[in-house]
């Protein structure tokens, strides 16, 4: 496993969604496959959050950083606030 670099973070909104992704993968015979990628996403996320995935724009108000990637079979949308090292997890969806 990676170090942690950065502090990762979402909303309940989030994690939600991440539940309803899990169990969606548990019907579909794809649970492992998910977790895998959601497993990795996250060590990505807290190790170099800005060499993952490919740069969307720069919230100059905020300072942050709005990435997308993906990890098949999900994909995620951050943002990174380099100053304070943290990483915001915006969404999390899952291919069909």
């Amino acid at each position: 496993m990676p170090p942690v670099n950065y502090r990762v973070s979402q909303s309940q909104a989030v994690t939600d969604s991440l539940r309803a992704i899990i169990e969606r993968a548990r019907s579909q015979g794809r649970l492992r496959l998910v977790v895998e990628a959601s497993r990795y996403m996250i060590d990505e996320l807290a190790y170099d959050p800005l060499h993952f995935g490919e740069s969307r724009r720069f919230r100059h108000a905020a300072k942050i950083w709005e990435r997308l990637a993906f990890c098949p079979p999900l994909s995620v949308r951050f943002g990174v606030h380099e100053d304070s090292k943290q990483v915001f997890i915006f969404q999390i969806g899952m291919s069909r």
